[in-house]
């Protein structure tokens, strides 16, 4: 080992997980109105007479474990619904005024990151941030998570929820909504260029401060500091959308 003179130092690893670029199908209901009636045959004398209902509202709903996509019609003093499944391949579904988008499966797609390998001589070469040779960043936790509105994320655990939380996507009011560090958790966006090594985002410049959504489109790049005090960097991988959203990212946690 003593013997090798050089090093190839162009070492990519997994680091930061990218969702694929993802085509959407929009689905509408089926009528902006709806004749209902009762189909049960009646006997002698009875009869119903058949309504027209407007469509009033449209949403996404757990049925039987299956994400189902509803029409809401009104009719009767009361709601009528219609119902189908996502289209196959796009399960992603959101609600919107008179139908739904949906979204493709997200999909992995590993994004490298140059991480530099020591010379001999002690020598390093790379973002590898601090004094004396450079060293391998071992990744601690890498993953893509989607984090929904008013919802908490871990970067040292990989965990949406609460407890010991790194960010919270944090929503004011519809309109004002925050990326928001939490548990003494350090964020800050990364402005250099693409190949992010552990060293460039432990010179970045982070800080307990609240990064407003509307300042972090898709493909921007948020180094962060845990409560754990790791360091790592994510990416939105989506627009995050009007109120209520979600955030998809990529993130890699080193150790």
């Amino acid at each position: 080992m003593k013997k090798l003179s050089t090093y190839v130092i162009s070492v990519f690893a997994l680091a930061l997980l990218l969702a694929a670029p993802a085509a959407a199908r929009e689905i509408s209901c089926p009528h902006d109105q709806v004749r209902t009636e009762i189909t049960t045959s009646l006997p002698g004398r009875w009869w119903q007479t058949p309504q027209v209902g407007s469509l009033q509202n449209t949403r996404v709903a757990e049925i039987g474990g299956e994400t189902t996509l509803i029409c809401e019609y009104r009719a009767y003093g009361t709601t009528v619904s219609v119902m189908r499944l996502p289209p196959e391949n796009f399960p992603n579904c959101t609600a919107r005024e008179g139908g739904f988008t949906c979204q493709r499966n997200l999909i992995a797609t590993p994004i490298p990151i140059p991480i530099p390998i020591p010379l001999p001589d002690g020598s390093g070469s790379g973002g590898g941030g601090g004094g004396g040779p450079h060293q391998p960043s071992a990744t601690y936790e890498t993953g893509l998570l989607s984090i929904p509105q008013t919802w908490q994320a871990d970067f040292d655990t990989g965990q949406v929820g609460s407890g010991t939380a790194d960010i919270w996507f944090h929503a004011v009011t519809a309109t004002e909504r925050y990326i928001e560090p939490r548990n003494g958790a350090r964020i800050g966006i990364y402005s250099g260029s693409l190949g992010i090594s552990k060293g460039d985002c432990v010179a970045t410049p982070k800080s307990g401060n609240r990064i407003p959504v509307a300042s972090a489109p898709e493909g921007t790049y948020i180094c962060y500091r845990t409560s754990d005090g790791r360091h790592g960097v994510f990416r939105v991988n989506q627009p995050i959308g009007p109120s209520p959203g979600t955030m998809e990212i990529g993130f890699t946690t080193w150790e």
